[in-house]
């Protein structure tokens, strides 16, 4: 029987595809941990853009009531316990927290 020769050049190539397929598989992961990645950063930036939205409503609502006159007379004396005349006394009662 003869014997093979050992061809050097197959294993190069062997070895190229290889190096090459790990090369490819190694991307692929870093683009899947990519796409989590910013999935992740989506989601948070949906959450944060809702709280924000509530936020503006608020401020928006805040903002009406701060054009009624009547609102700006109730929460000045409600908060700084601001008096129409003098000798009128203002009582702050405790409130329930919830």
């Amino acid at each position: 029987m003869k014997e093979k020769k050992k061809n050097p050049s197959r294993y190069i190539i062997m070895l190229i595809m290889i190096v090459v397929s790990g090369y490819c598989i190694m991307e692929v992961v870093k683009e899947i941990n990519t796409t989590f990645t910013l999935r992740a950063d989506i989601s948070e930036a949906k959450k944060e853009k809702a709280e924000l939205s509530k936020q503006k409503e608020k401020l928006q609502k805040e903002k009406s009531n701060l054009n009624n006159k009547e609102y700006i007379i109730h929460y000045a004396r409600g908060k700084y316990m601001l008096t129409k005349e003098d000798g009128e006394q203002v009582f702050k009662l405790p409130t329930e927290e919830k």
